[in-house]
């Protein structure tokens, strides 16, 4: 899974990129993370393998920086 980060700061910034998982029902698949060093003003970004924890007809990926506020949840469905 494809994640993008564009950092707005004078340095550069050190990021863990986080993402998880789950299905509808609640039950959580492993979460992967990444390290990401973005320069100011362009846009950075990682992939992450993202395992759902079983067969759903809905997921939830939810991607979190840990130690920052930012967060970023969407739901797919089939």
């Amino acid at each position: 899974m494809p994640v993008g980060l564009l950092h707005h700061g004078a340095s550069n910034g050190s990021y863990v990129v986080r993402a998880q998982v789950s299905t509808a029902d609640g039950q959580t698949g492993p979460a992967a993370e990444k390290d990401l060093t973005a320069q100011p003003e362009i846009a950075g970004s990682v992939v992450l393998t993202v395992t759902p924890p079983g067969r759903s007809t809905a997921y939830v990926v939810k991607v979190t920086l840990p130690g920052h506020p930012q967060t970023l949840q969407y739901r797919l469905e089939s």
